[in-house]
């Protein structure tokens, strides 16, 4: 359960490992300074990609609502 003092955060990942313990779930923080340096260039590709993205997320969403899902 909650611990008194447990920032939210800290919190919510006990809960989503508890969870999701059976699945192997692997939680990161993201406000860790290594996992930042890490994936810069992932996080600035997924930036400079974000139009692309959303493009492909509504033509997937449109598909979807054709197909009567």
């Amino acid at each position: 359960g909650y611990a008194e003092g447990t920032g939210w955060g800290d919190a919510f990942a006990v809960w989503m490992l508890k969870l999701f313990s059976r699945f192997g779930l692997i939680v990161v923080d993201p406000r860790d300074a290594r996992l930042k340096r890490m994936t810069a260039d992932i996080t600035r590709a997924a930036i400079e990609r974000a139009a692309d993205f959303a493009h492909a997320l509504v033509n997937r969403s449109q598909e979807l609502v054709a197909a009567d899902y």
